[in-house]
């Protein structure tokens, strides 16, 4: 059995390369691609292959267009590229040092990066996609390759990039077949995957993709809208953890309709002249970008500043996600493991949800406080009055030790927990859920073990080599076997087996560890005193009702 620990782990992969070992080259049709071996992991590794041409000026809110032909040149692939623009400041920066115009960004930002063995055939291929609520983030906080070492460089690790918040999401029906372009680039890479990886010794039919926070929200998204008839399959399985899913209505109502009207007439652009916003500076738009990453705080009803859009018939998204899962639309054949974390939604509400301490009607200001909060970020509407009586009933304060966290645990459900739950729901018997309980289970938490090479580096962890064999030993027994039970040599020897999801009693793993930091993951089900934290049904059915009905 292997169990190593996570400083280990990251002191493996992370050595830089020998040159005395040739560097790896692919040949692909628009030019070669010069990685590096890494001689410490036995990976060769490839940072910057490109999947898609440059995205500025007339490629700008398009689907990923053909890379230019660079064919007979030997491109350098061992650095990593620009990131796509940033809205805000992300892992790679403090709030200190970003800035929208920082030379690490650039519009010119559609790359993937590849891990692989060099004897790498039919290998299965693991593919993340970031997180980072649509605003920031790149492929370079997930590098595969701690992760395909741990599977003993047994898969295909690929990251990719696509273009996060207005770049991506900015989104309007005058845009033709351009809206969603950051979720248009996923679909891009999972082409380029299906075309070429069979080139670094994958399989392009033992694909799984994965994808935690804003990442998990779109891999949820490529489920519902792969789940369109006569769709090629992209992919077969499907990780998400804590998938962000905001608020999701038609392309020309909404938030969409004026983040568009007014970034088009601040740029002195007709409402119907997409070329004219085309065209516009790259240092305007860039500012712009960050000037709207807080668009969420000043317009009620919006919990997220970016997010994909319903396009309709003829376009990539024609449904609301939530709605088709709900319908059993999402696409079959999928093994999926979907899950959230324990106070996922805790960290969004402000201290100023509790009433005073000295307050002359507790009850009566705490659900006043309660209820502006979630009408305020969520599109429950003030005057929907049995909406708002029904939010009171499901989420009582007795129920919780503070307004707090009652407000946060309904964020968690409508955002995080019920989405995930809507999609296990879906698969029929193929779809399995779990809930991330290591304390104290904040959003993202998860990444220490999804992405151990720069979150330990950067944060530091606490190690616990059983908990990490637990976790992403499910995750890559899965990917290689599609069954999350299926290798014991990569999950600890008292790791319980992890029954599907649709069956009466609801049973579901949690991930958890003892006072002495060794893995306590164990099968619930929904009498467990902990069901509540992945949505109790009563209210995930709230939730769902509300969204489909008033579509968002």
């Amino acid at each position: 059995m292997l169990l190593l620990s996570l400083g280990l782990l990251v002191a493996i992969v992370e050595a830089l390369s020998i040159k005395r070992w040739p560097a790896p080259v692919v040949d692909l049709p628009y030019g070669s691609y010069r990685g590096y071996y890494n001689e410490s992991n036995g990976l060769n590794v490839w940072r910057s292959i490109r999947f898609g041409a440059d995205t500025s000026g007339p490629n700008r809110w398009r689907p990923p267009q053909p890379p230019v032909n660079q064919s007979g040149q030997v491109i350098d692939a061992t650095q990593w590229p620009l990131q796509c623009p940033q809205a805000t400041a992300g892992d790679n920066q403090t709030p200190a040092s970003y800035n929208p115009l920082q030379p690490i960004d650039g519009e010119d930002c559609l790359f993937l990066t590849v891990a692989a063995p060099p004897s790498a055939q039919n290998l299965p291929v693991s593919v993340w996609v970031f997180g980072g609520g649509l605003l920031f983030n790149s492929m370079q906080e997930f590098d595969p390759q701690p992760t395909v070492v741990y599977a003993n460089n047994s898969m295909v690790g690929v990251a990719i990039q696509y273009r996060p918040a207005m770049f991506g999401f900015l989104s309007t029906p005058h845009m033709g077949d351009g809206m969603n372009a950051g979720l248009k680039d996923c679909v891009g890479a999972l082409e380029w995957i299906q075309r070429y990886i069979h080139l670094f010794g994958g399989d392009p039919n033992q694909v799984t993709i994965g994808g935690e926070s804003a990442g998990g929200g779109l891999v949820l998204n490529l489920l519902a809208a792969q789940g369109v008839p006569g769709r090629k399959q992209l992919f077969q399985n499907a990780i998400v953890d804590s998938p962000g899913m905001p608020p999701q209505s038609n392309c020309n109502t909404g938030i969409w309709k004026t983040q568009w009207d007014q970034i088009s007439s601040i740029l002195g652009c007709a409402n119907d002249d997409v070329d004219c916003v085309r065209n516009a500076d790259t240092r305007k738009l860039r500012i712009l970008n960050n000037d709207y990453q807080d668009f969420e705080t000043w317009v009620r009803g919006n919990a997220q500043a970016y997010s994909p859009c319903i396009e309709g018939e003829g376009g990539y998204v024609v449904n609301q996600a939530i709605d088709s899962f709900r319908k059993g639309q999402a696409q079959q054949n999928t093994v999926l493991l979907s899950g959230n974390n324990f106070r996922d939604g805790y960290g969004r509400p402000p201290n100023s949800v509790n009433p005073s301490n000295a307050s002359s009607d507790f009850q009566a200001d705490a659900d006043a406080l309660f209820l502006d909060y979630m009408n305020h970020r969520w599109p429950v509407k003030d005057n929907d009055t049995e909406s708002n009586q029904k939010l009171l009933q499901l989420y009582p304060l007795s129920d919780f030790p503070t307004n707090l966290d009652r407000t946060g645990q309904a964020v968690t459900d409508v955002q995080y927990a019920c989405p995930s739950q809507f999609a296990a729901t879906a698969l029929n018997d193929s779809g399995y859920k779990f809930l991330y309980a290591v304390p104290p289970g904040d959003h993202a938490q998860d990444n220490y073990q999804e992405s151990p090479w720069f979150y330990y580096k950067k944060y530091g962890s606490t190690d616990s080599p059983s908990f990490f064999a637990s976790f992403l030993g499910s995750f890559i027994s899965l990917i290689k076997t599609r069954n999350p039970n299926s290798l014991p040599y990569v999950r600890p020897t008292n790791d319980p087996t992890w029954p599907t999801w649709n069956q009466p009693n609801k049973p579901f793993k949690i991930f958890n560890v003892t006072a002495a930091n060794i893995s306590d993951s164990y099968i619930a089900d929904a009498s467990d005193e902990w069901a509540y934290r992945i949505g109790t049904p009563e209210r995930c059915e709230f939730w769902a009702h509300l969204r489909i009905r008033d579509q968002w």
